[in-house]
């Protein structure tokens, strides 16, 4: 506001951010959605939908993509405009005006039907998963899930398994890369229990008919 305005300054709330740790304080304890909680069925809409509701900071990696609208499709869309109000006897035929919210509407839907769910280089935390896994039976676009790179010690990848336990859609799982590196766990002790959650996906109840692990 200027100095001569008498309308006082709002400040805008900024959204938390997501750090390693920072819901380790929540005990979420969730074997379903809650009854006062519709899911839509699209993962990255729901998750920090759900997330919201239950009070968790989401994760990156699980938030929804933002769809810029690229100015030669802003063009053609104020072109097609354009087209939209000439007389009827100089339209051409055939021709489909569709507006640029539209447009974005469709692309991002269409984003947010992917049915692979990537997740690179980066932590997870243990309220990250068990929202996943509240959400996996009802995303039924998603097929495929890769981890690369993320340190899943074993107790994520046995919130994981349980996820994909229970009707769940996803067919492929690909975990690559996990390196186990913990200052309070031996070594060998954490690859023990590591390579003891790994096997607990081939006990005939994970549902996923692939399974990479490297």
């Amino acid at each position: 506001a200027s100095e001569d305005s008498d309308e006082p300054m709002v400040a805008t709330e900024r959204a938390p951010i997501w750090v390693i740790g920072c819901n380790d304080h929540l005990e979420l304890g969730l074997e379903d959605v809650p009854d006062d909680f519709t899911p839509s069925g699209l993962l990255k809409q729901d998750f920090p939908a759900l997330c919201k509701h239950l009070g968790v900071i989401p994760h990156p990696a699980l938030k929804p993509p933002s769809v810029q609208r690229h100015p030669q499709l802003s063009r053609r869309s104020s072109i097609a405009s354009r087209r939209s109000l000439l007389p009827e006897k100089r339209r051409p035929t055939g021709f489909i005006v569709e507006s640029p919210e539209a447009t974005a509407q469709a692309a991002l839907l269409a984003t947010l039907s992917q049915p692979v769910l990537n997740v690179r280089s980066i932590l997870i935390d243990r309220a990250t998963l068990q929202i996943l896994n509240t959400l996996l039976p009802h995303c039924l676009h998603l097929k495929r899930i890769c981890f690369s790179d993320c340190r899943l010690d074993s107790e994520q990848l046995g919130l994981l398994r349980r996820g994909l336990a229970r009707r769940s859609p996803v067919e492929a799982l690909q975990v690559d890369w996990n390196a186990i590196k913990s200052p309070l766990i031996d070594d060998e002790e954490a690859r023990d229990s590591v390579d003891e959650a790994f096997a607990s996906f081939a006990d005939g109840e994970c549902t996923v008919e692939s399974l990479s692990f490297r």
